[in-house]
């Protein structure tokens, strides 16, 4: 959408190209298709907002396993440490 708002300001395309780091005929394609990108952009938007965010009675799932995996490279790294040592 930066795009599109720097060729709505009337800039030049070539420096439009070298800001973001695309070819010209890049920013060709854009302004061409402009009116559309903006109206799919804007459609998507609308169609987000409609969804319903579920959120989980579990909170601490994932929690535990994180645990478990940090106290078992603890002690995996202790053994083998305790093994190059002798």
């Amino acid at each position: 959408m930066e795009i599109i708002k720097s060729l709505d300001a009337n800039y030049k395309r070539k420096d439009i190209a070298e800001t973001f780091g695309v070819d010209i005929s890049t920013i060709s394609k854009l302004s061409k298709n402009c009116d559309k990108i903006v109206k799919e952009f804007h459609s998507s938007l609308s169609a987000i907002s409609c969804k319903r965010m579920h959120t989980s009675v579990y909170t601490d799932v994932g929690t535990t396993e994180v645990a478990q995996a940090d106290a078992s490279c603890t002690a995996a790294c202790e053994w083998t440490n305790a093994g190059r040592s002798c």
